[in-house]
């Protein structure tokens, strides 16, 4: 187990941090990667992290589980219900299967919408919210307005994400889930109908 000593702030992962962690000021912010170059605090992997149960406060990742199958993120989110504290923040950024920055990269496995993110409370993890992002945020580009005006629009009317891709399709998703024990199903079975 890791002795956090050094910061008396509420700890913060970054899992899958690569050469860019993520910086708060309200946060201790530890960056978790296996790749040699990145900005990890710790070069370890994410299955088995070295802190003891409810330790954390928030965990943030952004485009590292598409990376994997649907049993080693059931895996990694159980990791993550592990050390998270009850009430604790989980935020996931990833590519949206309608963009096509999801099949650039052959190292991508799975793919994710709205409904996907549902597949995973059975561990026990509440969502607070679903965001679209039209363009990687923050946009750093000249069409500021227009990309707020998207946003904006696909956030407001989520049921046109099955349209998107007529649209140059969504760059990515966010969801923002809280650790509730109460949402663990013990006798969830991936592919069931699941009541929204």
């Amino acid at each position: 187990m890791i002795n956090i000593t050094k910061s008396k702030k509420p700890i913060m992962l970054d899992i899958g941090c690569g050469k860019s962690k993520i910086v708060s000021t309200n946060y201790n912010v530890i960056g978790i990667d296996l790749w040699d170059n990145s900005d990890a605090d710790l070069k370890i992997s994410a299955f088995d992290l070295p802190f003891e149960d409810s330790m954390v406060n928030r965990i943030y990742s952004r485009h590292f589980f598409e990376h994997f199958n649907y049993n080693e993120i059931e895996t990694l989110f159980s990791e993550c219900f592990r050390v998270l504290k009850d009430g604790g923040e989980f935020e996931i950024i990833t590519p949206h299967v309608s963009c096509i920055s999801a099949f650039q990269d052959p190292t991508h496995i799975s793919f994710f919408t709205k409904k996907t993110f549902s597949r995973f409370q059975h561990i026990g993890f509440e969502i607070l919210k679903t965001e679209f992002h039209w363009f990687r945020k923050p946009y750093k580009g000249k069409f500021n307005r227009l990309v707020r005006i998207l946003n904006y629009v696909i956030n407001r009317y989520p049921n046109m994400e099955r349209f998107s891709g007529i649209f140059g399709g969504i760059y990515e998703i966010k969801c923002l889930y809280r650790k509730n024990p109460n949402y663990i199903n013990e006798k969830f079975i991936m592919g069931s109908k699941i009541n929204e």
